[in-house]
């Protein structure tokens, strides 16, 4: 086996065009996760769940809130996934000591609304792999995977990219004085034409698990304390839907529902650990008409610095 990953024949084997994977959601889009999502994510917006409630605020008829998209073409907890591309690489990575896994930055462009009885179908590649890189965590390597959802017309429904960190943590004292130091914050909005209500968000074990499940994310370090830990984390962690999931709840609880979203960009970078607070704020950068399109730029905080910073295009 070559010693680095960058060089490993099976590992290269599994990037480019012509390499790619197709999942298939196991049943249509019902009622009941777009239910258990709102729940779990304190998402009230009647547009998801009512259908007159949706016609009367100019929308054809109910549809699952955006970053859901993903959630319904995701394996879930008892799938074969063992000789998917994924599930090769993480296999590859962790016989090289890389066997430790958090998201960094992702990235949605939603097209058309998922509606009820809609069967999805997920297209994924692995786009790209850096050369290893040295983080707070530890050494290792980011990996972009890209996916293309459609329904069951072959109507675009959506296209993501999700950045993914292969690392291997780092000793003990060195994540010691990581945690020391707080993550970056950047500069303060001071040319907002229009600040958002901040929204105060208590973190607790049951939001970050049952998050996770609405989402069908079965990652072991969103719900599984001792697995968290022994890679390098304090705790379990909130995972990547979830942070975009509040993060798009708090712009449309704030531009009402006849708001369309678009598309989201979030980068994450302190964990959102329980026990902690996550604060959300907001700020349009200009000033325009009703009805026009705007990016409206959200920031999550807490203890230990920013969570995320995300860009969310409304209309």
């Amino acid at each position: 086996m070559s010693e680095n990953p960058a060089t490993d024949p099976e590992i290269q084997a599994l990037f480019g065009a012509d390499k790619v994977e197709v999942y298939q959601a196991p049943a249509p889009v019902s009622e009941w996760p777009i239910l258990a999502w709102c729940r779990a994510m304190g998402d009230e917006n009647p547009v998801y769940r009512d259908r007159n409630a949706a016609r009367s605020h100019g929308h054809e008829d109910v549809f699952a809130p955006p970053v859901m998209m993903y959630s319904f073409t995701m394996p879930g907890v008892f799938a074969e996934t063992r000789h998917s591309l994924l599930s090769t690489l993480r296999r590859r990575l962790a016989e090289h000591g890389f066997n430790s896994v958090l998201g960094a930055n992702f990235e949605q462009e939603f097209i058309t609304p998922v509606r009820l009885g809609d069967r999805l179908t997920r297209t994924a590649r692995f786009e790209s792999m850096s050369d290893e890189k040295r983080t707070s965590v530890g050494a290792g390597y980011f990996v972009v995977l890209a996916d293309e959802i459609v329904n069951q017309d072959g109507a675009v429904v959506g296209r993501q990219k999700l950045q993914t960190l292969f690392f291997r943590p780092a000793p003990i004292d060195a994540k010691r004085e990581s945690q020391t130091r707080k993550a970056p914050q950047p500069g303060a909005a001071a040319t907002a034409g229009v600040e958002l209500p901040p929204l105060r968000i208590p973190v607790t074990p049951t939001l970050i698990i049952a998050a996770a499940l609405a989402t069908n994310d079965y990652e072991p370090v969103h719900h599984d304390r001792d697995l968290a830990r022994s890679q390098g984390l304090s705790d379990i962690i909130m995972n990547v839907l979830t942070s975009s999931g509040l993060a798009i709840r708090y712009v449309t609880d704030w531009a009402g529902p006849a708001t369309l979203v678009t598309r989201i960009s979030t980068q994450l970078k302190a964990p959102a650990y329980p026990g902690d607070t996550l604060t959300l704020t907001g700020w349009v950068g200009e000033s325009s008409e009703p009805g026009s399109v705007k990016q409206v730029h959200v920031r999550g905080t807490n203890s230990s610095g920013t969570h995320i910073d995300s860009i969310i295009t409304i209309s």
